[in-house]
């Protein structure tokens, strides 16, 4: 049911996911709800899946359409990471709490779910771990925005300008590089500033640059966090849009864990206690 209230913002037709998307979201249920035999719903089978089943090739091609990088991301892991973000619609489109949002930000959900790892590396181009695929992710996202979607039109200079900011958005951390949060505030002028009246898209890239920015899973930490968190969430967040944030970070995590229900609980208070805190920082901030 969507409780959606005349205040809330609309969504134009050009945003509508369904649009360029539709035929793969329905392709990705048909995996989970009749390939996936009913004995075989379980966690271990879920975590035995180490590349991306064939049944995703029709799939990979619609996404490929539009989102050229998919063609990479498909070498990375065996293409689990491709995997990952199908999980991640079907965990989330199940969720009663996805439709209580307006269409519009559903639609946040969908490109932010879609865009989150876009630039998400694995073996072989690294051993483990990527810690700085969101900020990368972020940046690739605006390029397909402008380029491709249309959503934007922005000139070479200032494609250039975005560029610029991100050269500076990595450090190196122990011998690991991570996302160097010093530049979030140039990528809000950015923003503000070259994307005026383009709430939708500033909303998506603000999603996809900071899903691993602030406190989640305590087993699991990120490399890099955005501080002090009670004065700079409020700067990319308001009561709307963190609510939609947190339903994001819930299913991120929920994907790893589709026939593990006790995790899923066990997780979920663990990131819906952290995001209280931040929606606490928004409001204090606002008041």
């Amino acid at each position: 049911m969507n409780l959606s209230h005349k205040d809330d913002p609309k969504m134009l037709p050009e945003h509508n996911f369904y649009k360029y998307f539709g035929q793969a979201i329905t392709e990705i249920f048909h995996y989970f709800r009749r390939k996936v035999k009913w004995y075989q719903r379980t966690q271990r089978f879920l975590e035995s899946i180490r590349g991306l089943p064939e049944h995703f090739n029709a799939v990979n091609k619609i996404v490929e359409q539009y989102i050229p990088i998919w063609k990479t991301l498909k070498t990375y892991s065996n293409g689990y990471i491709c995997f990952h973000i199908y999980t991640i619609f079907y965990s989330m489109l199940k969720d009663p709490e996805y439709y209580k949002l307006c269409q519009y930000d559903r639609n946040v959900l969908l490109w932010a779910v879609l865009l989150h790892d876009i630039c998400k590396r694995g073996p072989p181009a690294v051993p483990g771990k990527d810690p700085i695929h969101p900020f990368k992710s972020a940046w690739q996202s605006l390029y397909y925005f402008n380029d491709i979607f249309k959503f934007t039109d922005l000139s070479k200079e200032d494609l250039k300008e975005w560029d610029q900011i991100f050269e500076s958005g990595y450090i190196n951390k122990h011998g690991v590089e991570v996302q160097n949060h010093g530049i979030v505030p140039l990528v809000k002028l950015f923003l503000d500033t070259k994307l005026k009246g383009k709430d939708f898209e500033k909303e998506v890239i603000y999603h996809v640059m900071l899903h691993q920015s602030v406190p989640t899973i305590a087993m699991f930490p990120h490399m890099s966090m955005l501080r002090p968190l009670n004065t700079e969430v409020p700067k990319y967040f308001d009561k709307r849009s963190i609510r939609v944030f947190r339903i994001f970070l819930r299913h991120d995590s929920f994907s790893y864990l589709l026939y593990f229900p006790e995790m899923k609980v066990k997780f979920g208070k663990e990131i819906d206690k952290n995001v209280d805190i931040l929606e606490q920082y928004i409001q204090e901030y606002k008041n």
